[in-house]
């Protein structure tokens, strides 16, 4: 979709920086409601290229169904964060834009000088959008979690299933899609407050034990929410011989989650 300024967020200038499937919805949503997405990829383009199924069965980086699925109305742009050259780049845009959306595990963007504070010391207007495994802050705010993982420890798999059966993952990404919906209603609350006294609110998605940080945060104004992660579509990635390096084990007491 050619940008212009006809939609409901038609005003808004909005940097992907990536990090992690969490990302890619939410700024997608922006783009869907008429905002200017720019998506930063790598060189070799985004990993999500790489993931079938293909329009027309042709594997291409270009005809990646699920890429596609999560990326239409963006533009995109091939820059190198671990160069001088690539961090520059992500300065300028991001003091040109209104919105940033990331997706990195805690404290890897601040070791680059591409976080937070960082961004927000140049643009003072700048909402920031940090969708994590479990948080900046606290005892697990440094530990990885994947999709899968975030989905054993929340419980959500122990409700899905067949009683007599193993725990069931469920299908389709619901929670990473989950994650990404509330990261952008976060994003759309933070603009309204802008102009509202300070303020911090924080909410917690029920039925999760686990949770995820969605910080935004803006010059007058803090919003915080708490979120479901999502997890991996791992009969997509089965179907499609991807590699799994996790899975269920099972064990005594009770079965754990692993890497391979």
């Amino acid at each position: 979709m050619a940008h212009d300024d006809v939609g409901a967020l038609g005003h808004l200038k909005v940097l992907e920086l990536g990090g992690g499937e969490a990302s890619q919805l939410c700024a997608r949503l922006f783009g869907d409601f008429g905002a200017d997405v720019v998506k930063v990829e790598p060189p070799g383009g985004d990993p999500g290229r790489s993931r079938g199924p293909y329009a027309g069965g042709e594997e291409d980086p270009e005809r990646s169904l699920y890429f596609i699925n999560f990326n239409h109305n963006k533009r995109s742009v091939v820059l190198d964060l671990e160069t001088e050259e690539g961090r520059d780049g992500i300065h300028r845009l991001a003091r040109l834009s209104d919105v940033v959306v990331e997706a990195f595990p805690a404290g890897h963007l601040e070791a680059m000088s591409l976080g937070y504070e960082r961004l927000v010391n140049e643009n003072p207007a700048l909402i920031y959008v940090s969708v994590t495994a479990f948080g900046h802050s606290g005892p697990f705010s440094h530990f990885q979690g994947t999709e899968l993982t975030q989905q054993a420890l929340s419980g959500v798999m122990y409700i899905h299933g067949d009683g007599e059966a193993r725990p069931c993952l469920v299908p389709a990404e619901q929670l990473f899609q989950l994650s990404s919906s509330h990261a952008f209603f976060g994003a759309l609350a933070a603009l309204q407050a802008a102009d509202l006294p300070m303020r911090q609110v924080t909410d917690l998605v029920h039925g999760s034990t686990v949770a995820i940080n969605a910080i935004l945060e803006r010059k007058g104004a803090a919003v915080a929410f708490l979120v479901s992660k999502g997890f991996r579509d791992l009969l997509l990635l089965q179907r499609h011989n991807r590699r799994q390096i996790y899975d269920l084990f099972y064990g005594k007491p009770a079965p754990v989650v692993g890497r391979r």
